[in-house]
């Protein structure tokens, strides 16, 4: 059996096209970045914050995105990968999310770290 992997487009679709209503308290709060104190726990909320931030922009809600790409980038400093934030492409300027393709450089920070 073969499957094929989905690309980011469709992943993003999929979340697009269920009809979900957009629900804050569907996320992990971002106030919780702080209890984190080991890498392992900064790992794996890593990984939850940016599942977060892909539900986040597939239903457009690009403000909290802003503040989510913000403790990511936090974590990521903590982390020592944070070079994976630059090489996305993703820049943030006056609390707004700047990219073409954002939805494919999330799956790939999503991939890649």
């Amino acid at each position: 059996m073969f499957y094929q992997v989905p690309t980011p487009n469709e992943l993003f679709a999929v979340l697009k096209n269920a009809e979900v209503a957009y629900n804050r308290e569907n996320l992990n709060d971002i106030s919780n970045v702080n209890k984190y104190e080991t890498k392992a726990s900064k790992a794996l909320n890593f990984g939850v914050y940016t599942a977060d931030l892909a539900y986040i922009t597939s239903l457009g809600q690009m403000d909290d995105a802003s503040k989510f790409f913000e403790t990511i980038r936090n974590l990521s400093k903590d982390l020592e990968i944070d070079m994976f934030l630059r090489l996305s492409g993703i820049k943030i300027e006056r609390g707004k999310i700047l990219n073409n393709y954002f939805h494919y450089r999330i799956f790939y920070l999503y991939l890649n770290i």
